[in-house]
């Protein structure tokens, strides 16, 4: 449906459906076997994707943003970029770096982090601990900004105002008690929100206690996991493989993210090849 108006990207829409039913397919044999190795099943990138070996970080952050210290300030320019990946931990390691890289002071918001009244079991259970836990959709305990970062919204608080799950902004303001930002893509772009402090809970885990913690309800979005960005359209991507998908779908969500080939560019270790997970038995 994205490339549907351009017709010159027609042959790579057809090429992501194949993917995506897992009819693209092909040995990984661009590299001397290792000996006794068994082949793996994979599958090759389209010949008209631009694809790039990524030996660090900063080779997918250059292609998506470049001369970031230079032109983050500009008006668009982040509007619609995001490099997407795998894990929530390739992810960290992405916007930490980006966010050194951005000019300006850093502004450290460490969450309040508690148990449940009534979890009895759990009163005794230091906040040092529950300072460490990480879920996907919660925001982190120590969430450091700078105005003129890009950050995703994590819970709805204003559906009329596209306050809602998975919005991206850009950082206006910072006060120790609320955070001023820019929408940025969709019909209310350019709207200034205020995005206020929450408590947000879960009982996700895998220890016997609901976790509260009261922190701002967003995360860096420079880049994120690709199953966070299922649902949305952008205008750049890179997605970075540094390692393969490695559940159903994955791959071709990542594809499908844009309205141009050009503006894919897909980073893998091992060349032109990677990994695609598709449960046939879900497409019958």
């Amino acid at each position: 449906m994205r490339l549907h108006a351009n017709p010159l990207s027609k042959p790579y829409a057809e090429y992501f459906l194949r993917v995506g039913n897992r009819q693209e397919s092909s040995i990984i044999d661009h590299f001397p076997p290792e000996a006794n190795a068994k082949p793996s099943i994979g599958v090759e990138i389209a010949l008209y994707l631009e694809i790039h070996q990524a030996p660090s970080l900063e080779t997918p952050i250059h292609a998506v943003f470049p001369a970031l210290a230079i032109n983050y300030a500009n008006q668009g320019y982040m509007d619609g970029q995001a490099i997407l990946t795998t894990k929530n931990t390739i992810v960290n390691s992405l916007n930490t770096q980006i966010v050194e890289a951005v000019p300006g002071q850093e502004h450290i918001f460490l969450s309040v982090d508690s148990v449940e009244t009534g979890d009895d079991q759990a009163m005794a259970i230091g906040t040092e601990f529950l300072n460490t836990i990480t879920l996907a959709g919660m925001p982190p305990h120590r969430l450091a900004l700078k105005v003129g970062v890009l950050v995703m919204l994590l819970r709805n608080l204003n559906a009329t105002s596209r306050l809602c799950n998975g919005t991206r902004l850009i950082i206006s303001r910072l006060a120790r008690k609320l955070i001023v930002a820019q929408i940025i893509g969709g019909a209310h772009a350019g709207n200034i929100v205020n995005i206020p402090c929450i408590t947000t809970t879960t009982n996700r885990l895998k220890w016997p206690f609901t976790l509260q913690r009261r922190q701002f309800p967003l995360q860096l979005a420079f880049a994120m996991t690709i199953n966070k960005a299922q649902g949305q359209t952008m205008k750049t991507v890179g997605i970075f493989l540094p390692e393969p998908v490695f559940t159903h779908g994955q791959l071709y969500v990542a594809l499908s993210r844009t309205t141009r080939v050009n503006d894919v560019f897909v980073f893998c270790p091992n060349g032109r090849t990677t990994t695609n997970v598709v449960n046939t038995k879900l497409l019958q």
